[in-house]
């Protein structure tokens, strides 16, 4: 399955995120109080696509503002794709993650990530930029993902 059996949903100014049910994707869009949230089911993805559409031999530098809930102690994880020079070495990509430490408060929290090697040509799981996962045990609850201009 690729991104187009996904729905797109518009999360801020920069930043797609896509919901439906897929073998690796079963993010669900949730109101609660008025508030919209993402959540993907324990060892799922929240996957993310950024607007800005850069020459993909080129790795950027890219500082994300993401609004999590903080619903667990393991950690959740930040994957994205670097090292990527071209569409003839896509099978060579590197797929690197990034930790966000949870403390288990069960609050919105809000962290700020600076990625100085992300590759923006869309090479990750369903076409998209990057994707963020928990533990096999919590979900992944996103309020929010903007770039930081």
């Amino acid at each position: 399955n690729d991104a187009k059996t996904l729905e797109h949903k518009q999360l801020s100014e920069d930043v797609t995120i896509f919901t439906g049910k897929d073998s690796v994707s079963d993010t669900e869009e949730i109101t609660d109080n008025g508030e919209v949230y993402y959540r993907a089911e324990p060892e799922n993805g929240v996957y993310c696509d950024i607007a800005e559409k850069a020459d993909p031999t080129e790795a950027k530098k890219v500082t994300l503002r993401i609004t999590y809930l903080d619903n667990g102690r393991q950690p959740l994880s930040l994957y994205y794709t670097s090292n990527w020079k071209s569409d003839a070495e896509l099978a060579n990509r590197e797929n690197k993650s990034i930790k966000i430490e949870r403390t288990n408060t069960r609050k919105w929290k809000t962290c700020e990530i600076t990625i100085d090697d992300m590759n923006l040509g869309n090479a990750g799981k369903f076409k998209t930029d990057f994707y963020i996962t928990g533990s096999q045990y919590s979900n992944v609850n996103i309020k929010n993902v903007e770039v930081v201009k």
